[in-house]
Protein backbone atom coordinates (compact mmCIF):
# COMPACT_ATOMS: atom_id res chain seq x y z
CA UNK A 1 0.00 0.00 0.00
CA UNK A 2 1.32 3.41 -0.92
CA UNK A 3 2.26 5.78 1.88
CA UNK A 4 -0.53 8.42 1.98
CA UNK A 5 1.83 11.00 3.50
CA UNK A 6 3.60 12.92 0.74
CA UNK A 7 5.69 15.17 3.00
CA UNK A 8 9.03 13.98 4.45
CA UNK A 9 8.82 12.41 7.90
CA UNK A 10 12.24 13.66 9.03
CA UNK A 11 12.41 15.84 12.13
CA UNK A 12 15.40 17.49 13.78
CA UNK A 13 15.78 16.15 17.30
CA UNK A 14 17.49 18.04 20.10
CA UNK A 15 20.48 16.58 21.91
CA UNK A 16 18.11 15.15 24.54
CA UNK A 17 16.04 13.49 21.82
CA UNK A 18 13.01 15.78 21.85
CA UNK A 19 11.33 17.71 19.06
CA UNK A 20 11.46 20.82 21.25
CA UNK A 21 14.12 21.86 23.78
CA UNK A 22 13.62 20.48 27.29
CA UNK A 23 12.70 22.85 30.13
CA UNK A 24 12.95 21.70 33.75
CA UNK A 25 11.98 23.74 36.81
CA UNK A 26 13.05 22.72 40.30
CA UNK A 27 12.53 25.11 43.20
CA UNK A 28 14.17 28.45 42.42
CA UNK A 29 15.99 27.18 39.34
CA UNK A 30 15.18 26.63 35.68
CA UNK A 31 17.22 24.47 33.33
CA UNK A 32 16.71 24.98 29.59
CA UNK A 33 18.18 23.01 26.73
CA UNK A 34 19.47 25.44 24.08
CA UNK A 35 19.19 24.04 20.57
CA UNK A 36 19.36 27.13 18.36
CA UNK A 37 23.04 27.97 18.76
CA UNK A 38 25.54 28.18 15.90
CA UNK A 39 29.05 27.48 17.21
CA UNK A 40 32.49 27.69 15.63
CA UNK A 41 36.01 27.43 17.03
CA UNK A 42 38.80 29.73 15.87
CA UNK A 43 42.55 29.13 16.31
CA UNK A 44 45.13 31.64 15.15
CA UNK A 45 47.82 30.15 12.94
CA UNK A 46 51.53 30.66 13.57
CA UNK A 47 52.39 34.36 13.59
CA UNK A 48 48.75 35.44 13.12
CA UNK A 49 47.76 35.98 16.76
CA UNK A 50 47.38 39.75 16.54
CA UNK A 51 45.12 40.00 13.46
CA UNK A 52 42.90 37.14 14.62
CA UNK A 53 42.61 38.61 18.13
CA UNK A 54 41.63 41.91 16.51
CA UNK A 55 38.95 40.16 14.44
CA UNK A 56 37.55 38.53 17.58
CA UNK A 57 37.59 41.90 19.34
CA UNK A 58 35.61 43.41 16.48
CA UNK A 59 32.98 40.64 16.67
CA UNK A 60 32.72 40.94 20.45
CA UNK A 61 32.90 44.75 20.67
CA UNK A 62 35.89 44.52 22.98
CA UNK A 63 38.99 42.46 23.84
CA UNK A 64 38.47 38.80 24.68
CA UNK A 65 41.32 37.59 26.91
CA UNK A 66 41.46 34.03 28.20
CA UNK A 67 38.62 33.31 30.62
CA UNK A 68 36.40 36.10 29.28
CA UNK A 69 32.97 36.01 27.65
CA UNK A 70 31.91 39.01 25.57
CA UNK A 71 28.73 39.72 23.63
CA UNK A 72 28.69 41.81 20.49
CA UNK A 73 25.73 42.88 18.38
CA UNK A 74 25.16 39.37 16.96
CA UNK A 75 27.79 37.11 18.45
CA UNK A 76 29.16 35.86 21.74
CA UNK A 77 32.90 35.21 21.88
CA UNK A 78 34.93 33.55 24.60
CA UNK A 79 38.55 32.51 24.81
CA UNK A 80 39.52 29.00 25.87
CA UNK A 81 43.31 29.13 25.61
CA UNK A 82 46.10 31.20 24.11
CA UNK A 83 45.03 32.25 20.58
CA UNK A 84 41.89 30.08 20.71
CA UNK A 85 38.27 31.24 20.78
CA UNK A 86 34.70 30.01 20.42
CA UNK A 87 32.21 32.14 18.51
CA UNK A 88 28.47 31.63 18.96
CA UNK A 89 25.40 33.07 17.27
CA UNK A 90 21.71 32.48 16.63
CA UNK A 91 21.49 29.50 14.26
CA UNK A 92 18.56 31.04 12.37
CA UNK A 93 20.77 34.01 11.44
CA UNK A 94 24.18 32.33 11.45
CA UNK A 95 23.70 28.84 10.03
CA UNK A 96 26.90 29.38 8.04
CA UNK A 97 28.86 30.96 10.90
CA UNK A 98 31.96 28.78 10.46
CA UNK A 99 31.96 29.24 6.69
CA UNK A 100 31.67 33.01 7.05
CA UNK A 101 34.47 33.14 9.62
CA UNK A 102 36.71 31.10 7.31
CA UNK A 103 36.01 33.56 4.53
CA UNK A 104 36.72 36.58 6.73
CA UNK A 105 39.88 35.22 8.41
CA UNK A 106 41.38 33.48 5.39
CA UNK A 107 44.77 31.87 6.01
CA UNK A 108 45.19 33.64 9.36
CA UNK A 109 43.16 31.09 11.33
CA UNK A 110 41.83 27.56 11.42
CA UNK A 111 38.05 27.59 11.80
CA UNK A 112 36.01 24.49 12.70
CA UNK A 113 32.24 24.00 12.60
CA UNK A 114 31.16 23.02 16.14
CA UNK A 115 27.37 23.43 16.14
CA UNK A 116 26.63 19.70 16.14
CA UNK A 117 29.53 18.84 18.44
CA UNK A 118 28.35 20.69 21.54
CA UNK A 119 25.19 20.99 23.60
CA UNK A 120 24.33 24.08 25.62
CA UNK A 121 22.23 24.21 28.80
CA UNK A 122 21.03 27.48 30.34
CA UNK A 123 20.73 27.37 34.12
CA UNK A 124 19.10 30.30 35.89
CA UNK A 125 17.83 31.16 39.36
CA UNK A 126 19.36 32.87 42.35
CA UNK A 127 21.47 31.84 44.04
CA UNK A 128 23.17 29.34 41.72
CA UNK A 129 25.98 28.46 44.11
CA UNK A 130 23.98 25.76 45.99
CA UNK A 131 23.54 23.92 42.68
CA UNK A 132 26.96 24.44 41.15
CA UNK A 133 28.89 23.61 44.31
CA UNK A 134 27.49 20.08 44.08
CA UNK A 135 29.00 19.63 40.64
CA UNK A 136 32.36 21.40 40.44
CA UNK A 137 35.45 21.78 42.59
CA UNK A 138 36.08 25.43 41.80
CA UNK A 139 36.09 28.81 43.48
CA UNK A 140 32.59 29.95 42.50
CA UNK A 141 33.43 33.48 43.62
CA UNK A 142 35.44 33.69 40.38
CA UNK A 143 32.32 32.97 38.34
CA UNK A 144 31.17 36.53 37.78
CA UNK A 145 29.36 38.16 34.87
CA UNK A 146 31.42 37.87 31.69
CA UNK A 147 33.53 34.95 32.91
CA UNK A 148 34.21 31.81 30.85
CA UNK A 149 35.72 28.87 32.72
CA UNK A 150 36.77 25.44 31.50
CA UNK A 151 35.96 22.96 34.26
CA UNK A 152 35.38 19.32 35.04
CA UNK A 153 31.74 18.76 35.98
CA UNK A 154 30.93 15.23 37.09
CA UNK A 155 34.06 14.07 35.21
CA UNK A 156 32.90 15.82 32.02
CA UNK A 157 34.89 18.58 30.35
CA UNK A 158 32.61 21.62 30.13
CA UNK A 159 32.68 25.36 29.54
CA UNK A 160 30.75 27.44 32.05
CA UNK A 161 29.76 30.87 30.72
CA UNK A 162 28.41 33.34 33.26
CA UNK A 163 25.89 35.92 32.04
CA UNK A 164 24.77 37.07 35.51
CA UNK A 165 26.72 36.61 38.73
CA UNK A 166 25.22 33.78 40.83
CA UNK A 167 22.02 33.94 38.76
CA UNK A 168 22.55 32.66 35.19
CA UNK A 169 25.10 30.50 33.40
CA UNK A 170 25.32 28.52 30.19
CA UNK A 171 27.09 25.19 30.29
CA UNK A 172 28.58 23.72 27.11
CA UNK A 173 29.35 20.02 26.92
CA UNK A 174 30.14 17.59 24.11
CA UNK A 175 26.83 16.49 22.57
CA UNK A 176 27.50 12.83 23.40
CA UNK A 177 27.37 13.77 27.11
CA UNK A 178 24.13 15.77 26.91
CA UNK A 179 21.96 13.16 28.66
CA UNK A 180 24.56 12.61 31.39
CA UNK A 181 25.03 16.31 32.12
CA UNK A 182 21.28 16.93 32.08
CA UNK A 183 20.81 14.19 34.69
CA UNK A 184 23.65 15.57 36.82
CA UNK A 185 22.25 19.10 36.73
CA UNK A 186 18.73 17.97 37.63
CA UNK A 187 20.05 15.85 40.49
CA UNK A 188 22.03 18.81 41.85
CA UNK A 189 18.99 21.10 41.54
CA UNK A 190 16.79 18.64 43.44
CA UNK A 191 19.42 18.13 46.13
CA UNK A 192 19.89 21.86 46.63
CA UNK A 193 16.13 22.44 46.74
CA UNK A 194 15.65 19.70 49.35
CA UNK A 195 18.33 21.29 51.53
CA UNK A 196 16.81 24.77 51.18
CA UNK A 197 13.29 23.47 51.91
CA UNK A 198 14.62 21.74 55.03
CA UNK A 199 16.27 24.95 56.17
CA UNK A 200 12.95 26.79 55.86
CA UNK A 201 10.98 24.18 57.80
CA UNK A 202 10.41 25.23 61.43
CA UNK A 203 11.95 22.89 63.99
Amino acid sequence: MADPVTQPRLYAATALGGLTPAVDKVGAWTLREVSDRAIASVTARNGQDAPVAQAMETLAHGPVPIGTLRSGARHQVFSTAQSQWFVMGDYAQDEFLAQNLKSDLGAAASVTEQSDGWTVFHLSGAPLAPVLERLVMADLARLTTGTALRLLMEHMNVFVLCSATDAAVEIMVARSYAQTLHHALLTAMKSADTLLQGARTPA
